[in-house]
């Protein structure tokens, strides 16, 4: 479009100045403005050569001045300042081209930098384009090979980065619960002190031997919470038969937490019920024994004892013992009304 505006106006400049003078001057510059849009000129395609289309285009331009009588000198003065505008045009596309392909090649060592990079985080897990580097290649499909490989390697990274990401929340989540309010022991502190994973941005930060690491500390994790839900569940249970025996009510109020400290004042819980029971078996033993003693000294029938709750039956609740100093306080009160 800038090119047939810029030979119209030339057209049209030469017209006036050669041809208007003359009586000619209107015949002339309609076959001008004819030159300029008949459809004798060759229609420019995408296969079609430079020196195809000046051929055409100067063969065109002979017909056409040539049947209207254009002078031979006017004829080359045309096709002089044509050939000019023309070479301005060619000479200004050349330029453009020239300077795309050098800042393509000042390009290289940029890409080249970046790729190095990518792959050093992804741990060189990203094969190599044979036309990256080598020396039979030329610079466009070299820039384009290393572009590819680029954009391959940018996309892994996301990739693994959105893994790296999941895993990471995974294990601070279940760490979370494993520690507790209390936070990690100090010897856990060490062991993940010493444990660590390169930074996601650093060499081999995204790597798949760290993403393997970083799995195996979640699995990890996760096998040790389970280990402790069970812990917990065995001990919720011995604790609630213990507070059976006891003749405590059921704890509705069970922690959820799976931290040391809710393991550690489980079985604290589960010793002092054990210390409980172990008491209360010797009182019930003392009473008994001296519930025995005192109906021997009253002679008192077998078939007239007191019915007592047995511990392996009834348990050990409250109830169990007041039943027994019941019975020992009704036979130390028959005892005193005997001797009395």
């Amino acid at each position: 479009m800038v090119g047939e505006a810029h030979r119209m106006q030339f057209g049209r400049e030469r017209a006036r100045r050669t041809w208007a003078p003359s009586g000619r001057g209107h015949f002339a510059l309609f076959n001008f403005n004819l030159l300029l849009h008949t459809s004798t000129l060759p229609s420019m395609s995408s296969t079609e050569s430079l020196a195809q289309l000046a051929a055409g285009t100067a063969s065109a331009f002979t017909t056409l001045w040539t049947g209207a009588g254009v002078p031979q000198p006017e004829q080359d003065a045309i096709l002089a300042d044509l050939v000019a505008s023309m070479r301005a045009l060619v000479d200004g596309a050349m330029h453009e081209q020239q300077e795309k392909l050098e800042s393509f090649k000042a390009e290289l060592p940029k890409l080249r930098s970046e790729l190095a990079l990518q792959r050093e985080v992804l741990g060189g897990e990203i094969k190599a384009n044979p036309q990256e580097d080598a020396a039979d290649v030329l610079l466009v499909p070299q820039r384009q090979a290393l572009l590819d490989s680029l954009d391959i390697a940018k996309k892994s990274r996301a990739e693994r980065m959105d893994q790296r990401t999941s895993k990471e929340e995974q294990l601070a989540s279940v760490r979370a619960e494993l520690d507790g309010a209390e936070g990690p022991a100090p010897d856990e502190i060490e062991s993940r002190r010493t444990s660590l994973v390169p930074d996601a941005d650093a060499a081999n930060g995204l790597s798949l031997a760290t993403l393997g690491k970083l799995q195996a500390k979640v699995d990890a994790a996760q096998d040790e919470k389970a280990a402790r839900i069970s812990t917990l569940k065995g001990l919720r249970e011995t604790a609630a038969s213990l507070r059976k025996t006891l003749g405590y009510p059921a704890d509705e109020a069970a922690d959820a937490s799976i931290s040391r400290a809710t393991i550690a004042a489980a079985q604290t819980t589960i010793t002092e019920y054990e210390a409980e029971v172990t008491r209360r078996q010797a009182v019930l033993a003392d009473c008994g024994e001296y519930i025995n003693e005192l109906r021997a000294r009253l002679s008192i029938p077998e078939a007239e004892y007191t019915v007592l709750p047995k511990a392996e039956e009834a348990g050990l609740s409250q109830a169990v013992l007041e039943a027994y100093h019941a019975e020992m306080e009704r036979l130390e009160s028959q005892k005193a009304a005997t001797l009395g």
